[in-house]
């Protein structure tokens, strides 16, 4: 995601990173500058370049967090180097489906258990 990017255009990637968490995968969201030339390079209105502070940083980055915490967590601490901000999520259903695979694993460790007991 770009720093100078719309409304409808974090509106479609945020969608997409909640499909992608719903399904238990991770994800790793990148807010950046643009690159490349013409007014979506990190220009704003009128098509002048606009400068990123750390406010509109923690801005924007709260605000997709908002909307994407529900399918997902932070699994990573987030990464800031100058005006790139990296996020690692982890979709919810990731940690669900460890955690029955820990139950599916003690429960087949305790029968094999009560077997081995009844063999003598």
């Amino acid at each position: 995601m770009t720093w100078s990017m719309g409304v409808g255009d974090v509106a479609h990637k945020v969608a997409k990173v909640k499909d992608e968490l719903g399904r238990g995968r991770k994800v790793d969201l990148v807010f950046a500058r643009a690159t490349g030339k013409g007014a979506g390079a990190g220009a704003g209105a009128g098509g002048k370049r606009v400068r990123v502070t750390r406010e509109m940083m923690e801005e924007r980055v709260g605000d997709v967090m908002n909307q994407v915490l529900e399918m997902g967590k932070e699994w990573k601490l987030r990464e800031v180097r100058g005006g790139v901000v990296v996020v690692y999520l982890q979709g919810l259903a990731t940690e669900e489906k460890t955690k029955d695979r820990e139950k599916e694993r003690q429960r087949k460790a305790d029968d094999v258990d009560d077997e081995e007991g009844f063999v003598a």
